[in-house]
């Protein structure tokens, strides 16, 4: 009798998961509060959620990088945007991971550059909001292996083309959206799966940026992808995170 209750429990539980799309308010109350602390004592904001908690120790970890509209220290803001990228359910059950949102600070970015320059030189050093997620990961994976896939929008963009290019052995694959990058890091970045999107009409962040380091990264030997929106301004992680095949491409590096 015991075991036909819990069945009908589970299976009720999954119908009203099932007919429940992805929102904001949702992805508030499934993704877990959590701050990271740095050896030197900086803090790292950040959301992580697994659908599959029973597989976490073989699922991909998949960092989701947002940009300058969604910085604070709420660990609620950067949560913005990403039901796009996992509109339903289903979505989860198809493409889990270890998802790790990290909140960058209000007066901070994911790297330290102007972001209206034609280009710019890698900083020396990581800014410090990247500087502890790299500290993040490496205590997640340091027991156990884990691909890594890295997905960022404006500043996050330019933060995935800063992190691939101080690490490209750490990310199985990554996708850079309305940012730019050092063109002269593109001979590291020749063996990483990339796919970067750029909107035709962005002012915010000139397509030139994607489009400059996609070139840098063909001529330097590489296979970089690249989608780019003829009708599309800053907002270009919109079609891109519901470009079909993307997950699919994501998950199968």
């Amino acid at each position: 009798m015991i075991k036909y209750i819990l069945i009908v429990v589970i299976v009720i539980r999954e119908l009203v998961f099932a007919q429940v799309n992805t929102s904001a308010t949702l992805l508030k109350q499934v993704f877990d509060k959590k701050v990271h602390a740095g050896k030197n004592g900086m803090q790292l904001l950040y959301r992580t959620y697994c659908p599959k908690p029973e597989l976490s120790d073989s699922l991909p970890i998949l960092v989701f990088l947002h940009g300058s509209g969604e910085r604070g220290n709420d660990n609620t803001q950067q949560l913005t945007h990403f039901d796009i990228l996992y509109p339903d359910s289903t979505t989860f059950i198809n493409y889990p991971a270890v998802f790790i949102i990290p909140q960058c600070p209000e007066n901070s970015r994911w790297v330290e550059v102007n972001w209206d320059l034609e280009t710019h030189v890698m900083p020396e050093y990581p800014a410090q909001p990247t500087s502890l997620l790299i500290d993040l990961l490496d205590s997640l994976t340091q027991q156990r292996a884990h691909k890594i896939y890295l997905i960022g929008l404006s500043m996050g963009g330019f933060g995935v083309w800063d992190l691939i290019s101080r690490y490209p052995d750490k990310f199985a694959a990554a996708v850079p959206i309305c940012g730019g990058g050092d063109e002269k890091q593109a001979p590291k970045l020749t063996k990483i799966p990339i796919w970067a999107f750029h909107g035709a009409l962005d002012q915010v962040v000139f397509p030139y940026r994607s489009r400059n380091m996609i070139n840098a990264i063909l001529l330097a030997g590489g296979h970089p992808g690249y989608s780019e929106f003829p009708d599309v301004h800053h907002g270009s992680w919109i079609p891109a995170f519901k470009e079909p095949g993307l997950l699919k491409w994501l998950f199968s590096k």
